[in-house]
C-alpha cells in the first residue's frame, strides 16, 4: 500500500502541481504579506480514538494540527474554518458542545477567529476538517525546499 507522501508525489507529477507539498499553500495577499492556508482532516479510529480522549482535548487537537502547519512555515495564524461530521450517537450527547469548548480555548490563546465551516451527520464515525489561514511577510514563508 502506498504512503500518503507517495500519493501526493503521484498527483503532483500527474497533474503538474508544483505548489503542492509544503505544510501550507502560500498565496500573495498584498505587496507586504503572503497568505498561508492549511487544511487537516482527523478521522475517528484512524487519527484518534474516542475512548482515549476527551471532547475538549480533541477540539484542541483539531486546531493544534493546523496551527502547527502555520508555525512551521513561519506564519501567524489569523482565521479558521472547522467542519465536522458527527454520528447520531455523539449528536445526542454534549460531545459537540464540549468539543467546541476545547477548540475555542486554544483559538483564544492564539487569537484565531472562527470564520466558518460546516456541521453534518456521519453514519458512524466522527470526521473533523480544520482549515487555518495565516499571514507571513512576503517571501518569508519557510518552505520544505529551503
Amino acid at each position: 500500500m502506498r504512503s500518503e507522501f507517495e500519493f501526493i508525489q503521484n498527483i503532483k507529477s500527474r497533474y503538474s502541481l508544483a505548489s503542492v507539498g509544503d505544510d501550507c499553500a502560500v498565496l500573495r495577499k498584498n505587496d507586504t504579506t503572503d497568505l498561508l492556508i492549511t487544511s487537516d482532516m482527523l478521522v475517528e479510529d484512524i487519527d484518534f480514538r474516542l475512548d482515549w480522549t476527551t471532547p475538549e482535548y480533541l477540539g484542541n487537537k483539531a486546531l493544534a494540527v493546523s496551527l502547527s502547519d502555520i508555525a512551521a512555515m513561519g506564519g501567524e495564524p489569523k482565521w479558521a474554518m472547522l467542519s465536522i461530521g458527527v454520528s447520531e450517537k455523539l449528536w445526542k450527547t454534549d460531545f459537540v458542545d464540549r468539543f467546541y469548548e476545547g477548540w475555542h480555548d486554544l483559538a483564544n490563546q492564539f487569537q484565531v477567529e472562527l470564520i466558518g465551516g460546516d456541521v453534518s451527520r456521519s453514519p458512524d464515525r466522527l470526521v473533523i476538517d480544520s482549515t487555518v489561514l495565516g499571514e507571513v511577510p512576503k517571501g518569508k514563508a519557510i518552505l520544505r525546499s529551503g
